[in-house]
């Protein structure tokens, strides 16, 4: 379903010109053009903590685990994922899990994620960044 933010009336300036792919101008009613969506404007924009915890996990990688390549890193999380993936599943059935036991591993997750990132020379950040306007991009619509 598509949202709609209400545009206030403009009764003396209801139109304007924007160009187009073309490069012609094209004269529309401004009340058609979308407003800013306040949710938008929370779109997390601090990706450089991201993007230092990422080189740090590099170079101790690189210095601690040098033979090890994006195939394994790439199992690995999808191990750690299913670890806790088993800690859920538990809890849906009932059984009481503490805390302690979900951080750890998510830490696992984000440990092998950051790992199979830097081994196949992806920037997280700005791949986190992109992605989370494409998904802004496409809840407004």
């Amino acid at each position: 379903m598509k949202k709609t933010i209400a545009v206030p009336w403009q009764r003396a300036h209801d139109r304007t010109t924007i160009p187009t792919d073309s490069g012609i101008h094209q004269s529309i009613d401004k009340r058609l053009i979308p407003m800013p969506d306040p949710d938008s404007a929370i779109l997390p924009t601090a990706y450089e903590g991201l993007a230092r915890l990422q080189l740090e996990f590099d170079i101790y990688q690189k210095a601690a685990f040098p033979v090890r390549g994006p195939n394994f890193f790439a199992l690995e999380l999808n191990g750690e994922a299913g670890e806790l993936a088993n800690l859920e599943k538990k809890v849906w059935k009932g059984l009481e899990i503490e805390a302690e036991r979900f951080a750890n591993e998510a830490a696992d997750v984000l440990i092998a994620l950051l790992n199979y990132a830097n081994a196949r020379n992806v920037d997280l950040a700005k791949a986190v960044e992109t992605k989370m306007k494409l998904i802004d991009e496409r809840r407004r619509k």
